[in-house]
């Protein structure tokens, strides 16, 4: 898991090296820091201290719950859900995506709408769950109407082709393009490697190569690949700093 978040982290995969050693050094902080909350986290829960959880709808956020709830309930400790909302709950034409979109002294009246006790019963099933998502072990895990599933590692490649049907595009405006029409897809964790991929076996060309940064990076489709011009992106959603 560290060597995949420092590859997002730091990595330029044009580059021969990782990174500067100063951005390395931040990721490795970064890293201690989110180690010695998963301590904490571990123990409270073997103290049995209830627990709020906080969570989206994105693969990574639906991941940590299911593994949150795992944790917990082998210790029997309480459990209160914050589930996200697809869209504002006091405004419905926004959609919520992140809970970074909320101002934090708006969160408290957000809460009194999503906050839930989780029953022992679906604590269970969670649980049960991320057993079987552990035991499939699959390259890949996507978010699939509200559930997590396994996936094969090309999950995603028909989608990023999709977009490239009206022409080149930067690897970054590929990946955010496909993230505005499914909100709930990975990020370049696991999209980057998937270009890398498609690159390599010719289903995409490289049209310009960035000497800055992958992501900088045009791509398009071979020439001759039929493709045509995808529906109006959705708008981006207003964002907040907390």
């Amino acid at each position: 898991r560290a060597a995949l978040r420092a590859c997002a982290y730091c990595g330029d995969r044009w580059a021969e090296e990782v990174g500067p050693a100063a951005v390395e050094e931040d990721f490795a902080r970064r890293w201690r820091e989110k180690v010695r909350a998963h301590g904490r986290f571990l123990a409270l829960a073997e103290t049995g201290t209830p627990m709020r959880i906080w969570y989206g709808q994105d693969p990574y956020s639906l991941c940590g719950f299911h593994y949150a709830v795992w944790v917990l309930r082998r210790y029997g400790c309480p459990i209160v859900t914050a589930a996200l909302p697809a869209a504002d709950p006091f405004d419905p034409s926004v959609p919520l995506r992140g809970w970074d979109q909320l101002e934090w002294r708006d969160v408290p009246r957000y809460l009194a709408r999503v906050e839930a006790p989780l029953s022992d019963a679906r604590a269970d099933e969670i649980a049960r769950t991320w057993e079987r998502l552990r035991a499939e072990d699959a390259p890949l895990r996507a978010a699939v109407d509200g559930r997590l599933v396994s996936c094969p590692a090309d999950h995603y490649d028909t989608m990023l082709l999709a977009e490239l049907g009206g022409g080149p595009l930067s690897i970054a405006d590929l990946i955010i393009h496909l993230w505005r029409r499914h909100p709930n897809a990975h990020g370049n964790e696991a999209l980057g490697p998937r270009v890398e991929e498609l690159l390599r076996a010719g289903k995409l060309r490289l049209v310009h190569r960035s000497q800055e940064h992958f992501l900088d990076c045009v791509v398009a489709l071979p020439d001759g690949a039929e493709g045509g011009p995808m529906p109006p992106l959705p708008p981006v959603p207003e964002t907040s700093t907390p």
